[in-house]
């Protein structure tokens, strides 16, 4: 019986580290880009309908009858232990491929404008 509460309990560790990279994602996301009121309530919605779409898949997964306040500790301690090890590199790394999508998405912007420019200045 405790073992495998220890099991279910070490998994919601993991669904907080899980959470904690969506996080930093999103973090990164924001860090790289203007934002405005509307997109960041829309992103948070999302966000916490993902976190809890997790909680609610890893009690599917696990089987868990009920649950338990050891959850939500899982969850939490998960996410102090991943911001406290390796949750910078991440960010950094999560960071990085953003901006460089952001980059490659305005450079995609300018040559298509570039080639609507050109359509336009053409001689019929």
């Amino acid at each position: 019986m405790i073992t495998r509460e220890l099991t279910i309990f070490l998994y919601f560790i993991l669904a907080g580290m899980i959470g904690s990279i969506f996080f930093d994602f999103l973090r990164a996301i924001r860090h790289n880009r203007k934002n405005n009121t509307l997109m960041v309530a829309l992103e948070d919605f999302l966000f916490w309908l993902l976190i809890g779409g997790l909680f609610l898949s890893f009690i599917y997964m696990l089987d868990a009858e009920s649950i338990r306040l050891y959850m939500f500790v899982g969850m939490f301690l998960g996410a102090c232990l991943y911001f406290l090890t390796f949750g910078k590199y991440i960010y950094k790394l999560l960071d990085f491929v953003c901006r460089y999508i952001g980059v490659i998405m305005g450079n995609i912007g300018k040559w298509s404008k570039g080639a609507d420019n050109e359509k336009e200045n053409e001689p019929a």
